[in-house]
């Protein structure tokens, strides 16, 4: 892969900037990272990935963590800490940001605490660090907002691209993308937990294992919730079908499971969201 060329680049921040929900700080490509320590850390959310050569964290708690190519690691606001390159020259693409929805985002990720993560598919962090940068040098009004619309983005494809262990949350949902996809097409019929599990021939303790890595939930809540899904086109689109009639279309033995399952979805039974949607 053909590297950037070296730059880096600070926002200029005005007061409604820094009241967004993400805000970019500054960036930097194909950095030669310099030795940095800071006692009193820094005040805003850090990321860095390695694209060359091997550094060395130290984080508030004094533990190390070594962070190599196709690694990155992420620092929390004025939390104490330090990194050199043990394997020189270390280059490294950095983001720095901030936001009143910042902290909530990372832990929904679990992305909040400090060491170093594995990224799968480095060249997609490449490109959003390398658009921050041209977008802090433009010179548009409104470019914040293109910023901060960014920083979500790139905290998404952190959660979706990195993983403190070898298996990040991309790769644990592509395990389960044939189930999903069985499920799409049969859910109309009577499904087992054997026949889910068999789609990957693994045990069918196995796959809701998979099911809670990947969703954080167990396979049949899944299917319960797709099928509640595609009922809401019928009930919407088909006013001349019974709602019994539509339960059974959509895999549910009973009328009076799928109401349960629909209002605890949903917080509406079938009617009151067939009536909301224009058919009385």
């Amino acid at each position: 892969m053909k590297l950037q060329e070296s730059g880096y680049a600070f926002s200029l921040l005005s007061e409604q900037d820094v009241r967004l929900p993400f805000f970019l700080v500054g960036a930097g490509v194909n950095h030669e990272q310099e030795d940095v320590e800071r006692p009193f850390g820094y005040p805003h959310y850090q990321w860095i990935h390695v694209i060359k050569g091997k550094g060395i964290l130290t984080d508030r708690d004094g533990k190390t963590h070594f962070a190599g190519e196709n690694q990155g690691f992420i620092l929390n606001p004025d939390e104490a800490h330090s990194y050199k390159a043990v394997d020189a020259p270390w280059r490294v693409y950095w983001l720095t940001f901030g936001g009143y929805h910042i902290e909530r985002l990372l832990s929904t990720f679990q992305l909040n605490k400090t060491g170093v993560y594995n990224i799968s598919h480095r060249e997609e962090l490449d490109s959003q660090v390398q658009t921050a940068l041209e977008l802090i040098n433009s010179r548009h009004g409104m470019r914040a907002l293109d910023c901060s619309t960014l920083v979500y983005s790139f905290l998404t494809d952190l959660y979706r691209y990195t993983s403190q262990s070898d298996d990040s949350p991309a790769l644990r949902h592509n395990k389960i993308n044939p189930v999903l996809r069985y499920m799409e097409d049969h859910y109309k019929e009577l499904i087992t937990i054997d026949q889910l599990a068999g789609v990957l021939q693994i045990s069918p303790q196995h796959l809701c294992t998979l099911f809670k890595q990947a969703l954080d939930t167990r396979p049949f809540e899944y299917l319960n919730a797709l099928r509640i899904h595609q009922s809401k086109y019928l009930l919407k689109g088909h006013p001349e079908r019974r709602i019994n009639q539509i339960a059974k279309e959509c895999g549910f033995e009973s009328n009076a499971y799928f109401t349960t399952m629909f209002k605890k979805q949903t917080g509406l039974t079938p009617s009151q969201f067939r009536k909301l949607h224009g058919r009385a």
